[in-house]
């Protein structure tokens, strides 16, 4: 618990040191003796507050609901699972009790999977090697392999083409197809057709890049972009309701993120077309409101992750923009505001193959986050309170070149 101990110190002496997101090290502020941020000349410093004008830093220094919890995970009998895999092989990892146990799956991963936990197992999606969609699910702690769905393939760019989230005790699916167009399907014990439109037969959906889904108020909330600039949330509820417009002038190659927001508002974050720059719109009732950046220092051009963690939190991940190959960055959203952005790990920040896949915590840790090393193993992190704990690799995961994480509570 002494490792508890001082993240509530840390967390009681103020907000972490903010460095520059989006940009090399080289390009990060260095502290001032009064404690402002001196900017190097030409470069990009950070501002002393967030979006809304208030001070930065992670809130926390608790585990999740306040608790301060032990992330050995020893007493705790949650799972954690990671999916992932490459061109030739598909695995997964489930972490309990501090132990992880590991199984090779028959089946490829492309990219970032689809992975969510339905009440007794995961059920997880993704695009596979040959840009066809594939699904695996858990009973038992026992893993089927990979198996296609024929009658869905995936367009190119596939890096974000799946969305998948559980609502009222079903997984719900929604993917883009090689037409651009978004399709919605339901799982329990097993698949519906997979072919119901995003918007209905009279409204079909499509758009420039893949989709986001959040379980938000029991219902079904899908956030994507449209040709036009626009970004667009549509409601499922056992029918589609219209399609509104919650933000535009938006980045057509990057998909937003929606989350939910407490128990029934959203958040819908985006990347802006003019300069790459983060910003969020969140609901309140049916209202949305004006988007506003996140912060100055927040923009990427690669797809970026978030989820809803407890007590109306919302944690983003992205990745930096100087190369393919480049650090990553996160922030929280805490009462009402967002904290500043900070590297994913404080000290010796490391190089990550796109951005880390993010979710909610469990065993003491607000949130977990996987990312791939340049050595394409998969790395495991845990957020406690306003640090992240040292990397982990997570066994059984090479030549990787898509993985995602999720935890059974």
């Amino acid at each position: 618990m002494r490792r508890v101990r001082l993240l509530s110190l840390l967390a009681a002496l103020g907000p972490p040191l903010a460095f520059a997101c989006g940009s090399s090290g080289d390009d990060q502020p260095r502290p001032e003796a009064d404690g402002g941020t001196e900017v190097d000349a030409g470069g990009t410093g950070l501002e002393e507050s967030g979006a809304d004008g208030s001070k930065g830093g992670v809130d926390g220094g608790t585990g999740p609901d306040g608790a301060a919890g032990d992330a050995s995970g020893n007493d705790c009998t949650s799972t954690i699972a990671v999916v992932g895999g490459g061109a030739s092989a598909a695995f997964v990892t489930t972490w309990t009790r501090g132990a992880w146990a590991t199984s090779s799956l028959t089946g490829s991963v492309g990219a970032a999977p689809g992975l969510t936990w339905l009440g007794t197992g995961f059920v997880a999606v993704t695009v596979d090697a040959t840009k066809g969609f594939a699904w695996t699910a858990s009973s038992g702690g026992r893993w089927q392999p990979f198996t296609s769905f024929a009658n869905l393939s995936a367009g190119d760019p596939a890096r974000d083409a799946v969305a998948l989230v559980t609502v009222g005790g079903m997984a719900h699916l929604v993917v883009q197809t090689a037409d651009t167009k978004y399709v919605h399907g339901e799982y329990g014990t097993s698949w519906d057709s997979v072919s119901d439109p995003v918007g209905g037969d009279a409204g079909a959906a499509s758009g420039p890049a893949g989709a986001s889904a959040a379980a938000v108020g029991g219902k079904l909330v899908v956030a994507h972009g449209g040709t036009d600039g626009n970004i667009y949330t549509q409601t499922f509820d056992g029918a589609w309701q219209k399609a509104v417009s919650v933000a535009g002038a938006a980045d057509k190659a990057i998909r937003p993120q929606v989350v939910a927001l407490g128990d029934t508002d959203a958040m819908v974050i985006y990347a802006r077309d003019a300069d790459q720059k983060l910003a969020f719109t969140t609901r309140t009732g049916s209202a949305w409101s004006a988007p506003v950046a996140i912060d100055p220092t927040a923009y990427t051009k690669d797809p970026f992750t978030a989820a809803a963690l407890s007590g109306g939190r919302v944690l983003l991940a992205w990745h930096g923009v100087d190369t393919q190959k480049a650090p990553s960055y996160f922030a929280v959203y805490s009462g009402g505001a967002w904290g500043k952005p900070a590297p994913l790990l404080a000290n010796n920040n490391p190089i990550t193959v796109g951005a880390p896949q993010v979710a909610a915590g469990v065993c003491g840790a607000d949130a977990l986050a996987v990312y791939l090393g340049e050595d394409a193993k998969v790395q495991l992190v845990r957020l406690l309170g306003t640090m992240w704990s040292a990397p982990e690799t997570v066994p059984g995961a090479s030549a990787v070149t898509g993985a995602a994480v999720a935890a059974a509570p």
